[in-house]
């Protein structure tokens, strides 16, 4: 009998699937500031699909401070990569072209040592109107294209993998409703 609760436990765990754990990519949380006691929603960046062996990783960031904008991270997972301010980042929307321009003049490069591996990643933030987030959830075919010092990516925001980045938007944006 504890065996087959067992199973039944891990199956369920299964169907969540690992975006409801804490640190994962496309995780949402939200949690209230002790400093001005404005409530925090953020998203772990998750998922964009590329052709190419690169990866693209969206995160997103919300305050009820400025409930009409969202921080809009980008991620470069396994290199250091400097990813370009001005127009940097941008959507096709349904064939409408966005381009987003970052206040953040130097490109964030982290790295962690493990198991004998480093790990390197660059990001920049962008802040967009939360309606362009809303849109960008509800349009049809979303293109998304990263421009770093090399060149550019370009991927799919809608494919369905697992933590893929258009559906932890929509938790993220769930999640921002719920307020």
């Amino acid at each position: 009998m504890r065996l087959m609760i067992f199973f039944l436990l891990l199956g369920l765990l299964g169907l969540t699937g690992c975006t409801a754990m804490p640190g994962m990519a496309g995780h949402v949380s939200s949690h209230q500031s002790d400093f001005d006691g404005s409530t925090q929603v953020s998203m772990e960046p998750a998922k964009v699909k590329t052709g190419a062996l690169s990866v693209v990783l969206i995160g997103a960031d919300w305050s009820s401070k400025s409930p009409d904008r969202v921080m809009l991270t980008a991620v470069v997972p396994g290199d250091y990569e400097r990813i370009i301010s001005d127009e940097g980042l941008q959507f096709n929307i349904d064939g409408d072209i966005v381009k987003l321009s970052s206040d953040q003049a130097i490109t964030d490069l982290d790295g962690e040592y493990a198991g004998g591996m480093v790990f390197r990643e660059s990001a920049k933030t962008f802040p967009v109107k939360i309606s362009l987030v809303e849109r960008i959830v509800k349009a049809d075919l979303v293109k998304i294209k990263l421009v770093t010092g090399d060149g550019y990516v370009e991927g799919r925001f809608q494919e369905s993998d697992p933590n893929n980045a258009k559906d932890a938007i929509e938790r993220f944006l769930a999640e921002i409703e719920e307020l």
